[in-house]
């Protein structure tokens, strides 16, 4: 009852904004909606949530359980300014507007209509009218809130606090209503609750990924995480509700528990974990518990939850499996006895791969990727690294406190969607772009694309992911090309490379390397130019200004002397320019594109432009 007064219990403000009522009514829409959908003692209990001084009579807490959807209410806010009373609170503008996390309410996300309102309520009802009031059916009820209408409508309407979801802040309030009334919490103050912050992480996850650095290998193993993470939470979700899960994805989890149960779920989530890696990879998991105005700073919570998992990962792991001298090692993780024969390898003399089984059970169970069908004109593929910037700045709320917002736990879960929607975003285009998508989790992607395609991929997923973070966060990315016939992992091995450079990039960036390409002076990952996202653009302009070009000749001339050995990197660059300058004075090389030269001569930016040009778009 109390798990459906809380996620309900303000429900009747969108009916309230459609009919352009004083926000505060919406109380008793609220009563009048939850009693269509289940009964009236839970209408009621849902009624009954406001605490403050200056509210009537009929909106205030009358016993334990009304206190408890009250308390965790305020918990789930952290009030980022007084509420008003019923008498004097304002009427919602229409339409109404959510705006966005990382902003000062400037910018808009969302504008929601009157009519789109009312046909939500509407829908609701119609979907929920008379249900039994069991477990099932809430979890239904939340899956429902979380695709609804409910997630683009702010859960208060006044700027700038009008950048947090309904459904996010009633998801928040049902999971501290939840773990209170679990443990019998029944206090009129937000220190009389405490309750349990459970985290976990993979152990080595990149290890167990990149054991073999085979597509369907990678594609098996990655997909193992994937489900591990969904495994992991869905304990909690099964045992207290999935209202109770904040985060999951990438590895990881982060739950709320009530403080009893935690240590139990904390250890089934892991062997949960661990069952779906066949425990090849482990799960460190680990819990504090805060009350409930310790909560209220929800940043300062998740950090201490993430230095939890951090301190217990240094305790020494098991050693791997010992296998005696005369056993063959599988050739896919080189740790295990071999026990089943794959494929030919391109070995002297020739031989099948040797796999154990856990190797071969995953061979078996995933698809691999044709190369062939990846590849560009002129046969390349691209391997693409893209990661989140500051992620931990985003989860802990030190990037709200720029714009002097609370890091409620309702507006942190807020943050962990846009995260994970951004990077969803980011394989959608993937796919949009003809690729594959080999791993994705929290704030990582690890995808397949063709050679060509791999610039405009990165440009628009970077593009997308700046943009849903309102420019506040950015993302890094590393590109490796290869021929379609030569061995990925090379590929793969250098991706990582790069990647580690790119993130150099206080604001992300870009570090690619070619296989093949003239004027490229060093392809060795360790050594390759890291790009900001401005520069990319730029570079990428430059190529488009090679292909365009009417004096492509004369420019492929300029690249040979500013590229070519033999001489001080300060005379080339002078002879280089002199060049330019002798044939604009020609009219061979038209000035505007002379003065473009000049300028990416200086910048460095001209030969990787040639480079990419020659590699994709020349003859």
């Amino acid at each position: 009852m109390v798990r459906a007064a809380a996620l309900l219990h303000d429900i009747g403000k969108p009916l309230c904004w459609a009919n352009q009522e004083n926000w505060a009514n919406h109380v008793n829409r609220t009563h009048q909606i939850v009693s269509h959908m289940f009964d009236k003692e839970v209408a009621d209990l849902a009624m009954h949530h406001h605490s403050g001084s200056s509210y009537e009579q009929d909106c205030l807490p009358r016993n334990d359980l009304e206190w408890v959807v009250a308390v965790a209410d305020t918990i789930a806010s952290g009030a980022d300014r007084p509420e008003e009373a019923v008498s004097g609170g304002p009427v919602a503008s229409m339409p109404v507007r959510l705006t966005h996390l990382l902003s000062d309410g400037s910018t808009i996300v969302k504008k929601t209509e009157r009519a789109d309102l009312g046909m939500f309520i509407e829908t609701l009802k119609a979907q929920y009218k008379s249900q039994p009031l069991e477990d099932a059916t809430l979890e239904k009820l939340h899956a429902f809130l979380a695709s609804s209408l409910a997630r683009w409508v702010p859960a208060d309407t006044r700027p700038p606090v009008n950048d947090t979801s309904l459904y996010h802040h009633m998801k928040l309030t049902a999971a501290i209503a939840n773990c209170a009334y679990r443990e019998r919490q029944h206090g009129r103050n937000t220190t009389d609750y405490r309750v349990a912050v459970v985290s976990g992480d993979a152990d080595q996850i990149g290890a167990y990924v990149n054991c073999s650095l085979r597509i369907p290998d990678l594609r098996g193993r990655s997909a193992r995480i994937i489900r591990g993470s969904q495994e992991a939470a869905a304990v909690f979700a099964r045992t207290v509700g999935p209202e109770c899960v904040i985060y999951q994805g990438g590895g990881g989890f982060l739950a709320l528990s009530p403080p009893a149960q935690a240590e139990k779920l904390a250890t089934s989530a892991k062997q949960a974990f661990e069952e779906a890696t066949g425990g090849r990879c482990t799960m460190t998991v680990s819990h504090i518990e805060r009350n409930g105005r310790q909560l209220q700073e929800f940043g300062e919570v998740w950090r201490e939850a993430i230095q939890g998992v951090r301190t217990k990962k240094l305790t020494p792991q098991q050693p791997p499996q010992q296998i005696t001298e005369e056993s063959q090692i599988c050739d896919a993780c080189q740790r295990e006895k071999a026990t089943h024969q794959g494929r030919p390898l391109p070995t002297t003399p020739p031989r099948n791969e040797l796999l154990c089984d856990y190797c071969y059970a995953i061979r078996t169970e995933t698809l691999g990727t044709w190369m062939d069908t990846l590849k560009d004109e002129k046969g390349y593929v691209a391997v693409l690294r893209l990661d989140g910037n500051d992620v931990g700045g985003l989860l802990t709320g030190r990037s709200l406190k720029k714009f002097k917002k609370s890091t409620t736990p309702s507006r942190l879960a807020a943050v962990s969607s846009l995260i994970q929607d951004s990077i969803q975003n980011g394989a959608n285009l993937i796919g949009k772009h003809s690729g594959v998508t080999i791993f994705i989790g929290g704030d990582d992607l690890l995808a397949l694309v063709p050679g060509r395609e791999a610039f405009n991929a990165v440009v628009e997923i970077a593009r997308r992911y700046s943009a849903s973070m309102n420019g506040q966060a950015g993302i890094s990315c590393s590109i490796a090309f290869l021929r379609h016939k030569s061995p990925v992992y090379f590929a793969l091995e250098a991706s990582e490379k790069l990647l580690r450079k790119a993130k150099e990039q206080t604001s992300g960036g870009v570090a690619f390397a070619l296989t093949t390409a003239e004027g490229a002076e060093n392809q060795d990952p360790e050594t390759r130019r890291v790009f900001s996202w401005a520069e990319f653009n730029t570079l990428l302009g430059t190529v488009n200004q090679f292909q365009k070009s009417s004096a492509a000749s004369q420019m492929r001339r300029v690249v040979k002397i500013v590229a070519s050995g033999g001489r001080a990197k300060e005379d080339r660059l002078e002879y280089g320019k002199a060049y330019v300058k002798y044939q604009m004075a020609r009219g061979t090389i038209p000035w505007p594109e002379g003065e473009s030269l000049l300028h990416e001569i200086d910048n460095g930016i001209m030969v990787e432009a040639f480079s990419i040009y020659s590699m994709f778009m020349g003859d």
